[in-house]
């Protein structure tokens, strides 16, 4: 079976959900209707499907890091987008839920949340001067974030330097939570 096989060889063992999210933009007359049947099996489903795989492994550690990958999403409503809203939502809670149920094991869960990096979800609105303005605007830095940016506080959460981290949201995000309202 190839994750004993993977268990063997690297005694912790990180779970990173799919880093493809899946949103699918809809005119306000089909948001509805929407994509919960592609974007929920995508952002939810399959990260609770790896981490009921890899859990017993880390049960028998004791001791794992699980981080999974949410998004400003999952704390703001954004426009013609609740399935994925939804879905990384849910996602931030099943954290939360996990984090409650697998710490007796000394097993942490903990999300990591990107605001705006180019990423092929993203790299529309990145070339749309007008849209990547608006973004960069919101953000406390005034830019958008380097996919370089998130390997620090992914390699804090997985490492020991977290070790009494858990049940956590860390957002990468230049300060767009923080910043609310942009007037």
């Amino acid at each position: 079976m190839m994750i004993s096989t993977c268990a063997e060889m690297v005694f912790l063992i990180i779970i990173l959900p799919p880093v493809i999210a899946a949103a699918i933009r809809k005119v306000p007359v089909s948001i509805l209707s929407g994509n919960a049947e592609y974007e929920t099996p995508v952002n939810l489903s399959a990260p609770f499907q790896w981490i009921e795989a890899f859990t017993p492994l880390f049960i028998e550690a004791s001791q794992g890091s699980i981080i999974n990958i949410t998004s400003l999403g999952a704390e703001l409503a954004f426009p013609n987008n609740p399935a994925y809203v939804a879905s990384k939502g849910g996602l931030k809670m099943l954290t939360k839920s996990l984090a409650k149920d697998l710490g007796k094991y000394g097993i942490r869960v903990n999300n990591l949340g990107p605001g705006y990096f180019v990423t092929d979800m993203t790299k529309n609105s990145y070339h749309n001067r007008k849209s990547r303005t608006i973004r960069q605007k919101h953000t406390l830095l005034g830019r958008w974030g380097n996919l370089s940016e998130l390997v620090g506080p992914c390699i804090f959460l997985a490492s020991n330097a977290s070790a009494y981290v858990t049940g956590q949201d860390l957002y990468v995000d230049g300060g767009w939570i923080t910043n609310g309202l942009v007037e």
